[in-house]
């Protein structure tokens, strides 16, 4: 219903439009998944940089700001802890996931030539799979325990297609 009309506005009406219309969780998971877009292409390019663990300082507030502005586009009443809070249900598992990319990834960029490009991919993996969650559960209504599954299988995706042979996007590779 406000699908066309919103294609019609400046992109930062969007935002607005999305939460004005309660009944358009398809338009409302449409933008979200365009912050998600955007912090999954900045932490790429940001994750990629040489520094270990310097980047930190730049991909926290991103996803952070990513958190916050898809729980604002859900068009949910949500209280200022709203993001912290869903944090806290997904549980230990995605923490300690996140914690063990951030390793990860600092120990990569010490391997010249192909550190950065993976240390990158690490952390626009970790970025998409936590706003597939955070649209799963605040634009959808997802369960806490659906939402976890969602980053779950996003960070399996990310895996596969990470891995993947270059040319064959099956991943198959040649049978």
């Amino acid at each position: 219903r406000g699908g066309a009309l919103s294609a019609r506005l400046p992109q930062q009406a969007q935002v607005e439009a999305a939460r004005a219309f309660e009944e358009s969780v398809a338009l409302r998971r449409r933008v979200a998944m365009r912050f998600v877009g955007t912090a999954t292409s900045i932490a790429v390019v940001v994750g990629a940089t040489p520094l270990p663990f310097a980047d930190a300082a730049v991909l926290l507030p991103l996803q952070s700001l990513m958190l916050t502005a898809i729980a604002y586009v859900s068009g949910r009443p949500l209280g200022p802890r709203a993001v912290s809070a869903w944090l806290g249900t997904l549980g230990l598992n995605v923490g300690a996931a996140l914690g063990m990319r951030e390793l990860v990834r600092a120990v990569l960029k010490v391997v010249p030539g192909v550190g950065g490009p993976l240390s990158g991919a690490v952390a626009g993996t970790g970025t998409w799979a936590l706003g597939v969650a955070a649209v799963r559960y605040f634009v959808e209504g997802a369960t806490a325990a659906q939402s976890r599954e969602a980053f779950d299988e996003a960070l399996r995706q990310g895996h596969d297609e990470a891995v993947a042979p270059q040319g064959d996007p099956s991943g198959e590779g040649d049978a």
